[in-house]
């Protein structure tokens, strides 16, 4: 994709997803504002730094006002961003109180370079960062005018940055090009989006089955898992493994032609969808698909995932299966959500 084609993308996103946000009645910006920075104030990353920088809401972005006088009464200041111009930022350390903050030209409340100290960006130890829009890999669109990755340029590559957005901010890929820096972790009420990926070559069904168990004694109802791959790839061999180690003992077939197959267990219920046959979602019945996704006991193992539409969540585990030669499969593992988080080795 060339600049141009990006700069394009990006704009009609952040169109699209500042609209979303702006749609968000008050209350519940403030409910989810509360969950969000609950969250940050108790992760590890924030938790053990020295020097965060913040940065102080506007408009319709995830509140920072509680956050901000919190850190100011545990720390004795908070650091924050203050626009310099040509698309640049400086932090400065705010010390004692908030009072001195002065409004921007936009109306951000900004540190007065009169009265705070300039922090030089190797003193910084992490970054709570605004935006537009995130995806669940770390991905970020912001307002335009790049003054964020213009910093980190100047900073460690290390160094943790935690986007914080609302869950209706979340896309499945946010357009990127070489200078977007991409988040550590992103925040929104509905978790925690921290990427992790592994992969794991299977050169037997014997070891398909046991990268199966491994993965039935992590998870958890109620769970989706989206499984990927062409057709011989090893997914409903898998299918198997899994249910197998919970205990199964009858035959496991693919649902190919019927679409969903149900597995019923003492704590859990597992649905074994199929959307190969599948010519658009339509096919399948809707309020039979909601019923399934909207079982609190239910670990639902998609194939062919995409097949199903939206309704789907992109940020479900996603495990892709590759045939590399008659009797080799490699199973790459991808989670989104640090709940989702594991080690097949």
């Amino acid at each position: 994709m060339n600049s141009t084609d990006l700069f394009e993308e990006k704009s009609q996103l952040r169109k699209a997803l500042r609209s979303r946000r702006d749609s968000l009645p008050a209350e519940l910006r403030k409910l989810y504002s509360g969950r969000i920075i609950g969250q940050l104030a108790t992760h590890p990353l924030f938790h053990n730094s020295h020097t965060p920088g913040l940065f102080s809401s506007f408009g319709s972005e995830v509140e920072t006002g509680s956050l901000l006088e919190s850190q100011m009464k545990q720390r004795g200041f908070v650091c924050l961003p203050r626009y310099t111009g040509k698309n640049h930022i400086e932090f400065y350390k705010v010390e004692g109180t908030l009072e001195g903050l002065i409004p921007s030209r936009l109306g951000i409340l900004e540190p007065d370079p009169a009265r705070h100290s300039l922090i030089d960006p190797a003193a910084m130890d992490l970054f709570v960062v605004p935006g537009v829009g995130f995806d669940p890999q770390g991905g970020r669109i912001g307002q335009g005018q790049g003054c964020y990755d213009h910093y980190f340029e100047r900073i460690n590559r290390e160094i943790p940055c935690i986007g914080l957005c609302f869950d209706c901010m979340m896309v499945e890929k946010v357009p990127a090009g070489h200078a977007d820096h991409p988040m550590t972790a992103v925040i929104s009420e509905a978790g925690i989006f921290r990427y992790s990926c592994h992969a794991w070559i299977s050169s037997r069904p014997e070891q398909t089955h046991h990268h199966a168990s491994i993965f039935a004694r992590w998870i958890r109802p109620p769970r989706v898992v989206r499984l990927s791959g062409q057709l011989g790839a090893g997914k409903t061999e898998w299918v198997r493994g899994f249910l197998r180690s919970l205990g199964w003992d009858g035959r496991v077939r693919s649902p190919t032609f019927s679409l969903e197959n149900v597995y019923e267990f003492e704590s859990m219920r597992i649905y074994h969808l199929d959307g190969y046959r599948l010519a658009s979602p339509s096919q399948l019945d809707r309020d039979r698909l909601c019923e399934i996704m909207a079982d609190p006991e239910a670990v639902v193992l998609v194939e062919w995932p995409e097949r199903f539409g939206k309704e789907i969540p992109f940020t479900s585990p996603h495990l892709s299966f590759e045939r590399i030669d008659e009797t080799t499969r490699r199973i790459s593992s991808q989670a989104f959500l640090e709940k989702d988080r594991w080690d097949p080795s």
